[in-house]
């Protein structure tokens, strides 16, 4: 159903990326947009379960840096595995 439309449209998307075209300017604010939907994500969290103390900002840096690093990997694996 929708889900191989979705799929089909990463692939063609993944194909067609040029990254010479993008630049540095396009990364940054791509890994700028990532770091701020991680810590909307987590303040969301943190809300449903009712956490009033804050984590240290090593602490979530090294959480979102984990997060990305896996998060891009489990990606690069799964559209590999399906080609």
């Amino acid at each position: 159903g929708s889900g191989s439309q979705v799929i089909d449209y990463l692939d063609k998307f993944i194909a067609s990326l040029n990254l010479k075209r993008i630049g540095m300017s396009a990364f940054v604010g791509l890994m700028v947009t990532l770091i701020i939907l991680l810590r909307q994500i987590e303040e969301a969290l943190n809300r449903i379960w009712m956490v009033h103390e804050a984590r240290a900002m090593f602490t979530r840096f090294i959480y979102f840096w984990v997060f990305l690093t896996l998060g891009m990997f489990t990606v690069s694996i799964t559209l590999g595995a399906r080609t």
